[in-house]
């Protein structure tokens, strides 16, 4: 018996009942989906128990694949309010150019305005140059305000991990004024899942090159870098909704996506068991299992030291 669907953890912000379920979203909303069962004390006379060993594999699967696909759907909507709400941004007009410069190279001058990346829009400074990171190592074309178009290549491949304020300096120009960001009817979704789905084809890329590269690999960091870094984010008031928008959309996105990693104690490795047994046709051996989810275990402690471990030499040099 379900009693219970919640939205991320800690204090209950509110909540309603519909049909004996009661439906919950808590302060950190983005951390995740939650369900809750009854348990058999809770039960009342005449209802049957069903636990997680009454599930077909597929029925299991399904039940562990709800949470990851939950975080990634409110990645969605927070990504949906990012476009649809009216937030002052950075305007994609350039400021000034370095000389020298890639974007010098390219011909760009002051007081130009960037309309369009690829032929997909840029709307605002930090978008613009957000899509040109993505693609970074292929030419480009950049759309301006005034119809004509430049092409070239605005990153390299072989740049390291860039913030917004590092791939200004790398490209070589800086913005001008701001600009009321707001998208209207269905552009808002169709952006916001256009966006998701570029993170995400970036992401396989992005670990190769992180984990091929020792300098990068040296500047990643783990759990306290990054409590750190979202602290200041949060904090920048010229960034503002729009930094904090972005920042619980990626947290959520992120913690979806590596709960989908078919690791043993992830939801992506129970789905990987469901899905081996339901093809079996018989359930996995016990002594597999237990050696399935030992080695699950075992990375996940490997993959938290190695992290905490960097954090920690990071407060120390």
């Amino acid at each position: 018996k379900l009693l219970e669907c919640g939205l991320g953890i800690g204090p209950r912000l509110f909540s309603f009942n519909r049909r004996g379920v009661s439906w919950t979203c808590r302060l950190l909303f983005f951390a995740g989906a939650y369900v809750r069962f009854a348990s058999r004390a809770e039960l009342t006379e005449g209802e049957a128990y069903r636990g997680a060993e009454d599930l077909t594999p597929l029925q299991a699967a399904s039940a562990y694949l709800a949470g990851p696909l939950a975080n990634i759907l409110v990645a969605w909507v927070l990504m949906t309010a990012l476009m649809a709400l009216p937030i002052p941004v950075l305007s994609p007009t350039i400021g000034s150019v370095t000389p020298g410069s890639p974007a010098a190279g390219i011909g760009f001058k002051g007081n130009e305005t960037i309309v369009a990346v690829n032929g997909q829009p840029a709307k605002s400074w930090n978008s613009m140059t957000r899509q040109a990171w993505l693609q970074r190592g292929k030419p480009l074309q950049f759309t301006l305000a005034d119809g004509r178009s430049l092409t070239g290549t605005l990153y390299q491949h072989n740049e390291k991990l860039a913030d917004a304020a590092t791939r200004n300096r790398i490209a070589g120009f800086s913005p001008s004024g701001r600009t009321v960001l707001g998208y209207g009817g269905w552009q808002a979704p169709l952006l916001a899942a256009r966006e998701i789905r570029q993170i995400v084809a970036s992401l396989g890329p992005f670990m190769v090159a992180v984990i091929s590269d020792k300098e990068q690999l040296k500047n990643a960091g783990g759990p306290i870098s990054g409590l750190r870094d979202t602290s200041k984010a949060l904090d920048s008031k010229e960034k503002g909704l729009e930094t904090m928008l972005l920042v619980f959309a990626l947290f959520s996105l992120v913690l979806g996506l590596v709960n989908l990693l078919p690791i043993p104690l992830f939801d992506g490795g129970q789905v990987l068991g469901h899905l081996i047994e339901w093809g079996y046709g018989t359930p996995l051996p016990a002594g597999f299992m237990k050696v399935w989810n030992m080695v699950g275990l075992g990375a996940i402690w490997g993959l938290t030291m190695l992290a905490v471990g960097a954090d920690i030499v990071k407060l120390f040099s």
